[in-house]
């Protein structure tokens, strides 16, 4: 077989289960049900749909739906616009490479509006999701051995998951996390410098804003810095900007895009012609469709050629029309003299600030806990707490193969029934030790949760002190 396939190690959602489940049904547990914060998964912990995407999918599936009144007229206009630019007018039919046509423009425009400078259609591919969007990307770049993509520390498992696979080299560059797990323009000339003392080449950074594990938002400046150092040192950025729509306090954290950071950057003479990938994703903000698998990458100064020829191998697969239509509504939701208007608005943002008061709720009260540090999140669907391990425990986890951090997640699960993971996984410095959360359960849930989970952590830093 091929070595990579073993090299790689990505298993968020391949947790065994079964055993726990059986003891829960013959009542052998001090939990009834199991809690699932273990994935970004919106829509499989119960956060309702937004009803505009699933109609207009229905619509686009069934167009006969659409001759009987059943939906706002908005919906149908939208549908029939895109069944007139698919292959035979049918969504079950392959589409042109890049996307369905009016889509493709929908994305060029979202972007235009929000980096404040036009967007080329042409530079947009729409794709399966955010992840098959870095597999594509990641593919070409990878040569060798020797070839390196900086990735953040923390970050998310796939990117180095999917490096290994291909057969490249991940090395991290740690954020900041005294600054709020901010990015810091030394700790990266130190991956640099480690890249060249072990005869690697940079090839790409991994630029991932809001930060999944953190919630951490980027400034100007360090989007800024990371494009000027790409640009000094040759590398590809890679700008995964999956949660961008998952901002909670956008007057004091707004999100930026690299992309716009770099064209003003480009008024200025700097950086021109840095190569930048984008993605984006309709799995995560308000929406959570991750069933839908509909994504999209955008290039910039991306040598035509290697462009021709990626959209070529592309070609060799075929786009989903579901995931394509999901992301249409996610970069041109209804308007505000449309029908569809008034729900649509209801339900986003009650979804927005329903997440918005969990983040700020789990942080606060993880941080008033002993031992444990948790920073509030900015964004996206997470949080990071540390937690302070006693040497003891550290050692006991030791003498089982495991980190603390594996050690403390395990004895949660079995005693609180709640599924989260542990650091180890995302990359955390040596000597750290800390928890992944999603911040999605409902929020009547997570307040009993944590009551329940409070009583399990104290007991278990007593435990550990003694």
């Amino acid at each position: 077989c091929y070595s990579g396939l073993f090299i790689s190690q990505y298993q968020m959602s391949n947790i065994d289960l079964d055993v726990i489940k059986q003891k829960m049904e013959e009542g052998q547990t001090p939990f009834k049900k199991l809690i699932m914060c273990n994935l970004g998964n919106p829509c499989g912990v119960g956060q309702k749909e937004i009803t505009f995407v699933r109609q207009l999918i229905s619509s686009c599936l069934c167009p006969d739906l659409m001759k009987q009144n059943v939906f706002p007229a908005d919906v149908c206009n939208r549908a029939t616009r895109i069944l007139d630019a698919c292959s035979g007018k049918n969504t079950g039919s392959y589409q042109a490479t890049q996307g369905i046509e009016p889509i493709l423009r929908d994305v060029a425009d979202y972007i235009s509006l929000q980096d404040g400078f036009k967007c080329d259609k042409d530079s947009i591919c729409l794709t399966n999701g955010a992840h098959d969007a870095v597999m594509q990307i990641l593919r070409p770049i990878i040569r060798s051995q020797y070839d390196a993509v900086l990735t953040p520390r923390p970050g998310f498992p796939m990117f180095g998951a999917l490096i290994n696979y291909f057969g490249g080299k991940e090395v991290f560059y740690d954020l900041d996390k005294e600054n709020d797990w901010k990015f810091s323009k030394s700790n990266l000339e130190d991956t640099l410098a480690e890249c060249r003392q072990k005869g690697l080449i940079p090839r790409a950074i991994v630029q991932i804003n809001p930060s999944n594990p953190t919630g951490a938002v980027q400034t100007e400046q360090d989007i800024s810095d990371i494009l000027q150092f790409a640009y000094s040192n040759s590398i590809l950025v890679i700008a995964d900007q999956v949660y961008q729509h998952n901002i909670y306090d956008p007057k004091k954290f707004p999100f930026i895009s690299c992309r716009k950071v770099l064209y003003e950057l480009n008024q200025k003479g700097l950086c021109l012609g840095q190569e930048l990938i984008s993605i984006n994703s309709v799995s995560k903000s308000c929406y959570g469709e991750c069933g839908r698998r509909g994504g999209y990458f955008q290039l910039e100064n991306v040598c035509p050629l290697v462009v021709k020829q990626l959209l070529d191998i592309i070609s060799l697969g075929a786009t989903n029309t579901d995931g394509m239509i999901a992301i249409d509504v996610l970069v041109n939701p209804p308007k505000q003299n449309e029908p569809s208007y008034k729900l649509w608005h209801c339900e986003y943002y009650t979804i927005l600030k329903e997440l918005q008061g969990k983040a700020i709720y789990i942080a606060a009260e993880m941080q008033s806990w002993k031992g444990i540090t948790c920073v509030a999140p900015q964004g996206a669907m997470y949080v990071f707490p540390e937690i302070h391990v006693s040497q003891k425990k550290i050692d006991q986890a030791k003498q089982q193969g495991i980190l603390a951090d594996d050690l403390y997640c395990r004895d949660l699960l079995h005693n609180v029934g709640v599924i989260v993971l542990p650091g180890n996984m995302f990359g955390q410095k040596d000597g750290t030790y800390h928890f992944r959360m999603t911040i999605l359960p409902h929020k009547n849930e997570l307040t009993e949760l944590l009551k329940r989970w409070k009583a399990f952590h104290n007991k278990w830093m007593e435990v550990e002190a003694q």
